[in-house]
């Protein structure tokens, strides 16, 4: 699990969020964001007592667009 974390924390590192998006370089943000969603998921199987939220990254960058609040980005996995 270690792996897993710091693996997609590298990935998460090439994310230029920081950036206007027509600077950004591509990013797979849907597949990042699933992979997430599964990182989440076998958390919270290997410690199924604790509670694990999960905040949707895709949701997140376009919750404008998408007339979310902050709140609605993020769930209980």
């Amino acid at each position: 699990m270690k792996a897993r974390l710091e693996a997609w924390e590298k990935w998460a590192g090439d994310y230029e969020d920081f950036l206007p998006r027509e600077k950004r370089a591509p990013f797979d943000l849907p597949g990042f964001t699933a992979s997430g969603l599964e990182i989440a998921r076998a958390l919270k199987a290997e410690l199924p007592d604790w509670t694990i939220v999960y905040r949707d990254e895709f949701k997140w960058q376009h919750q404008e667009e998408l007339g979310l609040t902050p709140a609605e980005c993020s769930y209980e996995v």
